[in-house]
């Protein structure tokens, strides 16, 4: 009779010896759910991604039993306990209709490991909150039901944050080589106030620096309030024209104490000027002479930061030819002939206005330079001038001699 009973208190301890050796049981949560887009629009489409997750560290269970009655040894044996999902559903509950993705899914999630779920949903006809219902199913094992916020046109108040816009009032224009002194405002046009703000102007090699304060910085900027500044840039002379963008850093505080950095910019509109300067004169012939053509030629240049266009030059000088001429365009540092072509048709000298009318991006200019030109008498002038000379000379000398033997004769 005993050994009846120590054999079947045997069996019991060896039944008692089979247990759990893992207690990392896996188990499978939603981790992410995404609406795209985040508010849709009545009878508009959008899709619903889901991200499940095995939350488990391991992937087996260890299970230790008895050898045998008397035998004093176990074995372990290890199985892997990975869930299996049989089926993920979407239910649009009479709200939102499931038209396309993955309804069905089957297939095992390893330690750790993910997979996301795409279904494609179309909104009703009217606004509101809705909760499709996510059914996953897991074999051997409990299930998982889990609403899914859709948001159909309607307005969900979030945490008030703060928004600082840059504003300014004017970009210009101003010419390379300038100074430009910008109004600048930073208002604030979220729902809370702004704190920490600090507000700093940086260069981006477009030819624009900063000249003097840098920085603003203000301890608090309220809800709709606004805060005025001045920013003065310096144009380098080679920056070109155009639009040019200066970067601007903002940052500050908000109201859940998230430190918030944006880039924001500031335009200048560059335009060049062109200045016209007189850089050499000369006649070809060089020497001049009444009744000869000769060209008279004016070499201009362009000193300015920008084209001269449309240049044309007229001079006012009283003899017969072209006067006028037309030359186009002259870009900065470099430099253009004007040619007229004249006629000599009396000699003299002759000091006359050279005019040059030219447009830039400011508009519409001109110059006026007063020159010289020396016209001498031809040959057949000059000859028969000193033939008068000498007749002239000869009067004189015999006059001379009259006078002489008259004053002669009457001693």
């Amino acid at each position: 009779m005993l050994s009846r009973s120590c054999f079947v208190l045997l069996l019991l301890l060896a039944a008692a010896g089979t247990v759990q050796a893992g207690a990392d049981q896996p188990s499978v949560i939603v981790e992410a759910v995404r609406v795209s887009p985040p508010v849709l629009m009545p009878g508009d489409q959008g899709l619903v991604s889901i991200t499940l997750t095995n939350t488990a560290t391991a992937s087996t269970k260890t299970e230790s039993s008895g050898a045998g009655s008397g035998s004093g040894t176990t074995v372990s044996r290890s199985t892997e306990i990975n869930p299996v999902i049989e089926q993920v559903a979407l239910d649009g509950r009479g709200d939102l209709r499931v038209i396309g993705g993955i309804s069905t899914y089957r297939g095992e999630l390893g330690p750790r490991q993910s997979v996301t779920l795409t279904f494609l949903v179309e909104a009703p006809s009217y606004t509101g909150i809705f909760f499709p219902v996510l059914s996953v199913r897991l074999r051997d094992a409990g299930g998982l039901r889990y609403p899914v916020p859709v948001n159909v046109n309607t307005p969900i108040a979030g945490l008030r944050q703060p928004a600082l816009v840059l504003k300014q009032s004017t970009i210009g224009p101003f010419a390379p080589g300038e100074r430009a002194t910008l109004p600048v405002s930073l208002l604030n046009a979220g729902s809370a106030d702004a704190t920490d703000v600090l507000v700093r102007i940086g260069g981006n090699g477009t030819g624009l620096f900063p000249v003097g304060t840098r920085s603003v910085d203000l301890a608090r900027l309220p809800r709709g309030g606004n805060h005025t500044f001045f920013v003065d840039l310096q144009a380098d002379r080679s920056a070109g024209t155009g639009l040019r963008e200066v970067p601007v850093e903002i940052a500050y505080t908000t109201t859940d104490g998230t430190r918030v950095q944006g880039v924001d910019s500031l335009g200048v509109d560059l335009r060049g000027r062109g200045e016209l300067a007189v850089a050499s004169l000369k006649t070809e012939p060089v020497r001049v002479r009444q009744g000869d053509p000769f060209d008279l030629i004016v070499r201009m240049d362009n000193t300015g930061t920008g084209d001269a266009r449309s240049v044309s030059a007229r001079v006012d000088l009283p003899l017969p030819g072209t006067r006028e001429a037309f030359v186009g365009t002259i870009r900065p540092g470099s430099n253009a002939p004007v040619v007229f072509t004249l006629q000599a048709d009396r000699a003299g000298e002759f000091e006359y206005a050279f005019n040059a009318t030219f447009e830039d991006d400011w508009g519409v200019h001109s110059t006026v330079r007063v020159l010289h030109l020396s016209v001498a008498p031809s040959g057949d002038a000059l000859f028969g001038a000193g033939l008068v000379a000498v007749v002239a000379l000869c009067g004189l000398v015999a006059l001379a001699l009259w006078w002489r033997r008259r004053r002669t004769a009457h001693a």
